[in-house]
């Protein structure tokens, strides 16, 4: 069990009020399968945490945009000063105070930077495409999750529907054992089947009510007032066309978002180490400064030999070098980046490599569920005649209770095992899909 179904069975088992879809008023609304997808990809928390991922990507543009911009700094203040008079030579000190007004300015404008700026607009980029395969991902387990529990609760209603029928038809032979003063001892073994009957019952509730409130949870629905439920009322086996192994590992190749996550990460990589190794390289920048002071309390020194800080408009520009050196730790950075590029490339042979056997495998799940099908179908099918023969037999007033225990416990686990096994044909299907990265169960296909 993964951990958002834990976290969802945590949730239930506090009953937090707006979720609490147990009321006795509460109106239901059928869903079909995909539409109970569609919401849920619609009110997905998760899926929306995702996609706001992807969405930052462009203040992070923005950002390294403004990394390469020119970088202004202004600073203009006012204070006291004792008033002084003289020259660089002689002063004579006042005790007069008047105010003094002081500013500076500062712009650095990068003009050559050695293609460091488009290489982390690159690697921005590609990570955003590694953010978004994410969300990919993240949709592929919301699926299945729903197909899951749609399932799930279809199986669950029909092993009900079948318990509560079953559970009547015990109930009418032990009628008819009373009627007919069958012996206690035959009475007693078919009651205990009856009580096995109604436990189990008791069960499937549980579990139809837990897939259905699971379901709910998924697709978003946390009214008290309106329940959707599936729109089908039992699970049924529909044959699908199963296509070639070539054509379902293409689409894997083509549509699996981890493959084209570790591709993207591997640019996203390489180009943050090129920018990272530029770095080490000086840069040609337009740099300008400027120096302002203005008061009447201190002589002002007309001579442009004279240095005077308190009277003094300076402005001064150029072209020069700008360098930071910082003793390794660029080098550090740039041996990290091509390990972690390393391992990406490992990942990827190693996906390449491991993503046909899942396939297959995958494939080779589906077809045993196709077969498991056929034989449990042939199973439930000579049940039923057995019980036909030993519900005749009844009805002619032969009592075997051991018969007709055996045939009912036989005709409910070859019914169970028939239905679990069209549940894991469904399943099947919906773990391929997951797999692949694309939708490839014939019944969901362009609907």
């Amino acid at each position: 069990m993964d951990l958002k179904t834990v976290i969802f069975f945590l949730i239930l088992s506090l009953n937090i009020p707006h979720i609490a879809w147990s009321s006795n008023n509460t109106a239901t609304e059928t869903i079909t399968i995909e539409k109970a997808i569609e919401l849920s990809l619609k009110n997905s928390e998760l899926l929306k945490e995702k996609k706001s991922i992807v969405n930052n990507f462009s203040n992070i543009k923005k950002r390294i945009k403004g990394e390469f911009n020119p970088k202004v700094n202004i600073t203009f203040g006012a204070g006291p000063i004792n008033k002084e008079t003289g020259n660089s030579i002689n002063s004579q000190k006042e005790s007069s105070l008047g105010p003094i007004f002081l500013g500076s300015f500062k712009l650095t404008y990068p003009i050559w930077t050695w293609g460091k700026k488009s290489d982390l607009l690159q690697a921005a980029s590609f990570g955003k495409d590694v953010e978004k395969e994410n969300v990919e991902i993240e949709k592929l387990d919301i699926i299945y999750n729903v197909k899951k529990f749609f399932y799930g609760n279809l199986l669950a209603k029909t092993l009900l529907k079948f318990a509560e029928e079953t559970r009547d038809e015990v109930l009418d032979i032990i009628k008819t054992m009373k009627e007919k003063k069958a012996s206690k001892e035959d009475r007693y073994r078919i009651e205990i089947l009856a009580s096995e009957i109604k436990t189990k019952i008791v069960e499937l509730k549980k579990k139809e009510n837990l897939t259905i409130k699971a379901l709910n949870f998924f697709v978003g629905r946390n009214s008290d007032k309106l329940t959707l439920k599936t729109d089908k009322k039992w699970l049924e086996f529909q044959q699908r066309p199963l296509e070639k192994e070539q054509y379902y590992l293409d689409l894997a190749n083509n549509n699996l978002p981890q493959l084209h996550q570790i591709k993207s990460g591997i640019k996203a990589k390489s180009s943050l180490l090129s920018a990272e190794k530029k770095s080490k390289y000086p840069l040609l920048v337009f740099l300008a400064e400027g120096k302002y002071g203005k008061t009447a309390q201190m002589t002002d020194q007309e001579s442009s030999f004279s240095y005077d800080p308190y009277n003094q408009k300076v402005l001064s520009a150029g072209i020069g070098l700008s360098l930071d050196i910082d003793w390794g730790v660029t080098s550090s950075r740039v041996e990290t980046i091509k390990s972690e590029i390393t391992q990406l490339r490992l990942k990827k042979s190693f996906a390449k490599r491991g993503v046909p056997l899942k396939v297959m495998q995958a494939l080779e799940d589906l077809k045993a569920s196709i077969e498991k099908v056929k034989h449990q179908k042939k199973s439930k099918r000579y049940a039923k005649k057995w019980l036909s023969r030993v519900v005749m037999a009844v009805s002619m007033g032969l009592l075997d209770s051991k018969k007709i225990s055996d045939v009912y416990s036989a005709r409910a686990m070859t019914f169970k095992s028939y239905l679990e096994a069209v549940y894991e044909n469904y399943m099947a299907w919906a773990s391929l899909s997951k797999l692949i990265g694309k939708e490839v169960d014939p019944l969901l296909i362009n609907k």
